[in-house]
């Protein structure tokens, strides 16, 4: 039985729930592996801000690298269908060849960094509407207005609370849910193999 994505818990842990969110996408809760949750906690949140305090900073891109390699591995040596494409800097972007729009056209998820109220932060997206992307963005937020281009969704918990136009997520402007800087970005890109 699929389960309604979840929120963060705190400010700084957008990352493992934004993975867990984009696995449980993809797989009922019987079937998502218990040992990916201890392993997603265990390596995000490892960044520390300027006065040295652990997890404060969230989560860096070489421990969504690491994730990646963690649950290819683990999907190689147990046959779990599941295979993490990890796509960065400018190949991050929703073109009709991108790595991004081919995940979420076959039917998978994806997470990315994004803008939100002027910080870095990680979203899962959930699939193509149009020129519109789902999103589940773990940080609760009880504003209406989100800004032009994104509207709020609360009818659909197991999938998305947004949908963003394209042209905001792929904006380097710095607005809200913007995928902002080029050089910056990063997306995992999860498939189901079977």
């Amino acid at each position: 039985m699929k389960k309604p994505l979840n929120y963060q818990c705190s400010e700084y842990d957008c990352g493992p729930t934004a993975i867990m969110n984009a696995i449980s996408c993809l797989f009922e809760a019987d079937d998502f592996p218990p040992l990916f949750i201890k392993v997603i906690n265990s390596y995000c949140m490892d960044n520390c801000n300027c006065s040295g305090m652990p997890c404060v900073y969230g989560t860096s891109r070489d421990a969504l690298r690491f994730v990646a390699a963690w649950i290819n591995n683990y999907a190689a040596s147990t046959g779990f269908k599941l295979h993490c494409v990890c796509a960065e800097g400018e190949a991050v972007n929703l073109s009709v060849d991108s790595e991004l729009s081919h995940c979420l056209r076959t039917g998978g998820s994806a997470v990315v960094n994004c803008m939100l109220e002027d910080i870095f932060h990680y979203i899962t997206l959930t699939g193509l509407q149009g020129d519109r992307v789902g999103v589940f963005d773990p940080y609760y937020d009880e504003r209406d207005n989100m800004g032009k281009g994104v509207e709020c969704i609360d009818d659909h918990p197991m999938e998305y609370n947004r949908l963003v136009e394209k042209t905001v997520l792929d904006s380097i402007d710095g607005r809200d849910y913007s995928m902002h800087v080029l050089k910056d970005r990063i997306a995992l890109c999860f498939y189901r193999t079977d």
